[in-house]
Parts: structure tokens; sequence; C-alpha cells
């Protein structure tokens, strides 16, 4: 439940990575972000730079910013190997779970999220944000009646980015944290 000075519910951020700085804007859409969390503290202060965020807690461990109370959610943007463990954790301590894409690495390790989230009574929510990328914004765009008429039917099968990008060094590439090279790929 929302606290009752607002009907806005009170994140905590846990993930304050690249993905992080352009989510948060979407989040502070409809709730405020109350703590941060991240293992690198420059993280953290480059998102409290972006977003303005000065009034925010900060935390290194997860846990803390949990345990620390005031939190009616979590909003969980970390690597993928850590997201099960977050939101059984979140859900134990009765906070609602919003976990960006890929859920988890395996399919038990989802089914466990679930199953937390269902026996402490707390919504989950699996993010995948298509908005947020230029060619499905230009899709959206395009559906608007002026230009096309009304639409019937949209197809998508799916687009490329063809730009470089270095993950091979990162969380990204190696298997046991992200769940496989399939999978992450899935996930860009």
């Amino acid at each position: 439940m929302p606290h009752q000075a607002s009907d806005r519910l009170r994140f905590g951020l846990i993930g304050c990575g690249s993905f992080s700085r352009n989510f948060s804007r979407y989040l502070l859409e409809a709730a405020d972000i109350v703590a941060l969390c991240d293992l690198d503290e420059q993280n953290i202060s480059a998102l409290i730079e972006k977003r303005g965020l000065r009034k925010v807690r900060r935390f290194t461990d997860y846990r803390a910013m949990i345990d620390g109370g005031g939190l009616d959610a979590v909003a969980i943007t970390a690597a993928n190997h850590v997201h099960r463990e977050i939101a059984v954790a979140a859900a134990e301590a009765g906070l609602h779970v919003y976990c960006d894409k890929a859920m988890a690495r395996t399919v038990p390790e989802c089914w466990d999220m679930v199953r937390a989230c269902e026996r402490n009574r707390v919504k989950l929510m699996v993010g995948h944000k298509r908005r947020l990328r230029p060619p499905w914004a230009r899709m959206i765009e395009l559906t608007n009646d002026h230009l096309l008429g009304k639409p019937y039917a949209i197809s998508v099968t799916q687009y490329v980015d063809n730009r470089p990008y270095e993950f091979f060094d990162t969380w990204w590439g190696d298997p046991a944290r992200s769940g496989g090279f399939s999978t992450c790929m899935a996930c860009t």
C-alpha cells in the first residue's frame, strides 16, 4: 500500500547502471524514487545527477535498502544473475517488485520469484519496454491516425541494431551471470 502522504508509490531502484538512467525517467512519471542501490557508488552519483534526486537514500547493499524501510516497491535493473535473489528478498519484506527483462536466468528462478510474490501477496511485474527504443517509437508515431489513417493491424518481426556494442567484457557476456548468449541477445 502507498504511504498516506501521497498516492504515488515509493520505489527503491536497485541497479543504477546505464539502463536505469533512462528507465528512471519513466518510473518518475508514476512513482517517487526514494532510495538507490548499486555496488558502484559512482553509478548512484551519476543517476542522482541525471535525475536531480538529491533527497534519496543511497545503498551499496540491496538487503540494507530493503531492511531500511520506507519503501512500497523495488525496481530491479541490476544484472540478470541477481534478479531472483533481490525479487525474493523484496517480496518477503512485503514490497511489490518490478523487474527488468530478462526476468531471471532460468525458468526455476522465474518460478521462485512468482511464488515468493504470490506467497507474500505482492505484485510482480516484468518489464519489456520497447517504447524506449527509437525504432519502436517511430512505429508508434506512424500509427497516428492523421499520418496513415486508422491502423487495423501492426506486425513486427524484429529489428537489428547494427551499431557496435562491446558487451563481452560485461556481465552480459558471461553465461553464468546473463543466462547465456542466446538469453542475453534475446533481451537486447
